[in-house]
């Protein structure tokens, strides 16, 4: 928009024809229109028109114009197209993406590609080239149509022979063992392989070491149970305790100590209790 402002506010008297479905909110036209004038350019030499649902008043629109301003970085295609068509040369930009570059592709294929542009002074110019000489804008306007009509974007079997042309040689080559996608494709796969083995490998990493932290943390750090004059010896996070019912696991005179899940019977009547937990 500030490529296009540039332009407007460097051709006295030039209008901007700005056609989009979104037009036909009010609030979407202002915020527009807003836009322009904050870059100099005053809304009363913007025209914003709506969808057009019949495409014969569509095609009409282009009777409004002179020159067309192809959009960037995302470049028109069919309005493109259309505006060619209809008499109306368009400028547009060079891109580094497809998406970039439609508007090279086809101005190249009608003859016209000393407009496009490089950088947006270039923009610029040759839009400013073309509005300052109106001979020759006009002796242009009425030549595009055939000019369009005989380029190869409208030589439709040409094309279809040249697309059919590229199958049978891409097939050619998948036969003789060249296909560069394929090989591609078997790189991306083992690079896939590799990624999953280096996942699994952190993975298996991951769980081994939050399985030694579960041990690191656990409350009950050992448990001894030892004869000490008759009387069991505990030991409970390593203190010691004389006397089983001040610790917090107590056994009995032949108790069965129960671990971390673990049993081992000294006797099959007797019990651990941990934590008022029983366990026989």
């Amino acid at each position: 928009m500030q490529v296009w402002a540039r332009i407007l506010c460097a051709v006295p008297n030039s209008r901007l024809v700005v056609k989009c479905k979104p037009f036909c909110c009010d609030s979407i036209r202002q915020k527009f229109l807003s836009t322009l004038e904050e870059l100099g350019l005053e809304s009363l030499r913007v025209d914003l028109l709506p969808l057009i649902h019949l495409n014969h008043d569509h095609m009409q629109a282009y009777s409004l114009m002179d020159i067309s301003l192809d959009t960037f970085p995302y470049a028109g295609t069919t309005t493109t197209c259309e505006s060619l068509y209809m008499g109306v040369p368009c400028v547009t930009m060079a891109g580094s993406v497809h998406a970039h570059n439609v508007g090279v592709s086809l101005l190249t294929k009608v003859g016209l590609g000393r407009l496009v542009a490089k950088t947006e002074d270039e923009y610029v110019s040759l839009a400013l080239g073309l509005a300052s000489d109106v001979s020759a804008l006009e002796e242009l306007r009425k030549s595009l149509r055939e000019l369009m009509i005989k380029s190869p974007v409208c030589d439709g079997e040409s094309f279809t022979r040249g697309l059919e042309s590229a199958y049978r040689s891409m097939w050619h080559r998948y036969c003789d063992g060249d296909s560069p996608a394929l090989r591609r494709l078997e790189v991306l796969a083992g690079e896939d392989l590799d990624k999953t083995a280096v996942k699994h490998a952190d993975l298996k990493a991951q769980r081994a070491n939050a399985t030694a932290e579960e041990d690191n943390q656990s409350p009950i750090k050992k448990v001894d149970a030892t004869s000490k004059g008759g009387e069991p010896q505990i030991m409970v996070n390593h203190v010691s305790s004389p006397e089983g019912n001040q610790a917090l696991v107590t056994a009995k005179a032949q108790p069965q100590m129960m671990v971390n899940g673990v049993s081992s019977p000294h006797s099959p009547s007797g019990r651990c209790e941990a934590n008022g937990h029983s366990s026989r």
